[in-house]
């Protein structure tokens, strides 16, 4: 009996420092898994922090950019009208008439009566069945 009794005795305990080894073992997995917790909390927020600084720099950059050329051209305004000259398209055709002196709408006194002339000219090419030339045939 005492054998057997003895043999429980040394079940029991080490039944018992079994389960306070997997005690210990869970505690430190807990503070394991905290402290690697703690680490990727601080990645994300330094990984956050490092995207937002570039973010920054980059739009500080491209403004520094239009500000350097703004320079380089005297005012904000040259700036504009180059920026706006580069995006015509190459093959713009621009013609300039001089109408003399005088302000558009004194320059334009026989504008009427010679688009009037025009008109009636074709009326009388067509009522003669003539077809004026650069005219498309219907």
């Amino acid at each position: 009996m005492e054998t057997t009794k003895l043999v429980a005795t040394k079940m029991a305990e080490g039944q018992k420092e079994a389960e306070e080894i997997k005690a210990e073992t869970k505690q430190l997995v807990a503070t394991i898994d905290k402290d690697t917790a703690l680490v990727e909390a601080q990645a994300t927020v330094l990984l956050g922090q490092a995207g937002a600084r570039a973010q920054q720099m980059s739009e500080e950059a491209k403004a520094d950019k239009f500000r350097l050329a703004v320079e380089a051209f005297g005012a904000g305004d040259a700036y504009n009208l180059w920026v706006f000259a580069s995006q015509l398209p190459d093959d713009i055709e621009l013609n300039l008439l001089y109408a003399g002196q005088g302000t558009f709408w004194t320059d334009l006194k026989g504008f009427t009566e010679t688009l009037l002339g025009k008109q009636v000219r074709e009326l009388q090419t067509k009522k003669a069945g003539v077809i004026p030339s650069g005219t498309p045939v219907p």
